[in-house]
């Protein structure tokens, strides 16, 4: 009786150790299973998914995060990911690393720039958030990269299209106002004087009704070039009608300074225009006005320089004329 209750037991235990391996290799290629799908997600995914360690190093990456860098996992793994990111802003990228790694933010959502190995660059949006092993003591960060360089690419392109005249390229009305307020600032701190010029194109009209809008296209984009061609880099030519034109002069010495650069752009703008087989003369009637002595604001100055411009037609245009407008009072 002892005997067979003992050999009983033996085979009890036995069939519980026979259903615990089964149920171990369950449970084993269930999780072989689910780690075979989460690879297969994040390797047919459309984003760049990678794993951050407390060092900042790069220690998982999906295989779009490769084709996305143009390089391989095997190199990201590894290599810091400060690596990636473009050199202007690595100290900034490097600070919010670490205050995601420690504590200090939970999360980061942001648009950056980044760095492929052949030097080109994209823009991603980066989501990132910290997360601890199992245990709750060590923390890294999990991060997700979509490629939005087409959208970037889209808006840069409406804001130019939104600031620029889109037959010359040139600022367009609002672009140039803009940057008149801030030119305008600037010369009242620093105690400098700058110029407004009002360009208008003499006989601009006819040649356009003669010969079509499309010579006149022709007409008007050299005259931008040649405008451009006499004016400083810190300088702004605008496009704000048909066949006007204003020119921001900072930093002027005096009146006869931009006097001077609105000579040399009038007499440019007499040379012979020559589009197929064409050759057309035109000129220009300018007005210049003088910060602060003929305006200390930006309706002030446009309205002097519109009025010196118009004179300059009444002489008989093809001509410069100073604003005679009497200095500012205070």
């Amino acid at each position: 009786l002892f005997l067979f209750m003992h050999l009983g037991t033996i085979a009890f235990l036995l069939l519980l150790k026979e259903q615990d391996d089964e149920q171990l290799r369950k449970v084993h290629h269930e999780l072989l299973s689910r780690e075979a799908l989460l690879k297969n997600i994040l390797d047919t995914s459309s984003v760049s998914v990678f794993l951050v360690d407390q060092g900042g190093r790069i220690t998982m990456v999906n295989r779009r995060m490769a084709e996305m860098f143009g390089t391989t996992i095997e190199q990201l793994i590894g290599c810091e990911y400060i690596d990636v990111v473009a050199p202007e802003e690595r100290e900034l990228a490097l600070r919010r690393l670490r205050s995601l790694l420690d504590s200090t933010s939970p999360s980061l959502e942001l648009e950056r720039e980044y760095r492929r190995n052949d030097g080109s660059s994209f823009w991603g949006q980066l989501t990132c958030s910290r997360m601890y092993d199992a245990e709750s003591k060590t923390s890294q960060i999990v991060g997700v990269i979509a490629d939005v360089t087409s959208r970037k690419l889209a808006e840069a392109r409406i804001r130019e299209m939104a600031q620029h005249d889109p037959l010359t390229g040139l600022p367009n009305r609002a672009l140039f106002s803009d940057r008149l307020q801030q030119a305008l600032a600037i010369a009242k701190r620093d105690k400098t004087r700058m110029a407004l010029l009002f360009i208008d194109l003499d006989k601009f009209k006819l040649a356009n009704d003669t010969y079509g809008h499309a010579i006149g296209d022709q007409l008007l984009m050299e005259a931008a070039r040649r405008i451009t061609a006499k004016i400083r880099q810190s300088d702004t030519a605008a496009r704000v009608g048909g066949d006007e034109f204003v020119v921001l002069l900072r930093n002027v010495d005096a009146g006869h300074g931009a006097f001077d650069v609105a000579e040399k752009i009038g007499q440019s703008l007499k040379l012979p225009f020559t589009t197929g087989n064409l050759e057309l003369a035109i000129s220009a009637s300018i007005g210049v006005a003088i910060y602060p002595e003929h305006g200390m604001n930006e309706i002030d100055l446009t309205r002097h320089a519109d009025s010196a411009m118009y004179a300059a037609k009444r002489r008989g245009q093809d001509c410069t004329r100073l604003s005679e407008a009497a200095p500012p009072r205070g």
